[in-house]
């Protein structure tokens, strides 16, 4: 019996005292911080730079593939004189529809990425062979993707 009335006591004097204050502080403290933590906006990362909000102007995905280096083939040779040439075609461009083609299966995702920060959705995709007909180029894979908001 003086057991329980012992422990009895000491949560009366826990939950009385400053202590249970103090964890209550703690407690609240620990949660605004975790809160707080959460809403913080990360760091924008490169494909932001492209995708704009919706509240401006949209972006012009034909343009961006022919003048970004990073969705162009371009020769190295010092002595050339020839012009980048876009990796990523777009077919069909209009504020709903968007359709890029490539046969460059890595480049293409980061403009699908791009366009879809822009609210674009993935509505088809296809996968083809193409080869040259004058020449004797190997066949590539060409990937075709229409993306709707």
């Amino acid at each position: 019996m003086a057991e329980i009335w012992a422990r009895k006591t000491y949560l009366d004097d826990l939950c009385s005292s400053d202590m249970f204050a103090t964890l209550a502080l703690v407690l609240v403290i620990a949660l605004s911080s975790v809160t707080i933590l959460l809403l913080v906006e990360e760091e924008p990362n490169q494909y932001d730079v492209y995708a704009q909000n919706q509240t401006q102007a949209p972006t012009n995905f034909t343009k961006l593939f022919s003048t970004e280096e990073e969705f162009q083939l371009c020769v190295e040779d010092s002595a050339s004189d020839l012009p980048c040439v876009p990796v990523i075609n777009v077919l069909y461009e209009d504020p709903t529809l968007l359709v890029l083609q490539s046969d460059y299966i890595d480049i293409i995702w980061k403009g699908v990425a791009i366009a879809q920060k822009e609210g674009y959705k993935i509505d088809s995709m296809t996968s083809y062979a193409a080869s040259g007909v004058l020449t004797d180029s190997p066949q590539r894979i060409n990937l075709l993707v229409a993306m709707t908001k």
